[in-house]
């Protein structure tokens, strides 16, 4: 089960806001410990409470794929991603052009950046799939009033007609989450809120893995 584990200080859509307490290099190591193939690391400061230095501060933690989670509207942070130390970079259909998703697509590659393609619903994927994206996001997360519903993966899944690794974001919680979505073709996972939130990320890892942590 390929986890993308998330680094984040808080979220609009959670009424409880700050999370007390939160140090990023500190969640950021718990995931390497668990051994985590991939974070995803917010550098958003009004919502997320993240920043570029985050990601910097974290790079010479781990080999871990790092991806850059930002709302990216210019080019210049895709530019600063590759600076700071990213992997990856995330880009949102919802905000952009079709012409935007293209060209900032094409200049990630030129900088050796890996894309993380993210789409809500059907409308977006037809947006899209015209990139044939090697890797898609689904976000199980409806923007408009942040509820959760995780057959979002599916539905986009059924439609996909190129070569894509689908990840599945937002809302999974349970080893049983993730076995429904692997069936409907998810390749990977990112979690976060979920892991932050448990007091025991190695643990929480552990179950969604299908493990049986160590006591």
């Amino acid at each position: 089960t390929y986890l993308i584990t998330e680094v984040k200080k808080c979220s609009p859509s959670n009424p409880n806001g700050f999370i007390e307490g939160f140090s990023h290099q500190e969640v950021a190591q718990a995931y390497i410990d668990a051994d985590a193939p991939a974070l995803s690391i917010l550098t958003e400061r009004n919502f997320f409470g993240g920043s570029a230095e985050v990601l910097r501060l974290i790079r010479p933690m781990t080999n871990a794929l790092l991806l850059r989670k930002d709302f990216i509207i210019d080019p210049y942070q895709i530019w600063e991603a590759k600076e700071i130390g990213a992997d990856i970079i995330l880009l949102i259909a919802a905000i952009l052009t079709k012409r935007e998703l293209e060209e900032f697509s094409m200049l990630a590659s030129s900088l050796g950046l890996s894309v993380l393609l993210e789409i809500h619903n059907r409308e977006e994927y037809e947006k899209v799939k015209f990139l044939k994206p090697p890797v898609l996001g689904v976000n199980n997360r409806n923007l408009k009033d942040f509820s959760l519903d995780i057959t979002r993966t599916i539905e986009i899944a059924d439609l996909i007609d190129f070569p894509s690794a689908l990840v599945s974001e937002s809302g999974i919680k349970t080893r049983e989450d993730i076995l429904l979505l692997e069936g409907a073709g998810a390749r990977a996972f990112l979690i976060g809120e979920s892991l932050v939130r448990s007091g025991n990320i190695k643990a929480c890892i552990s179950s969604l893995r299908g493990k049986v942590p160590f006591t």
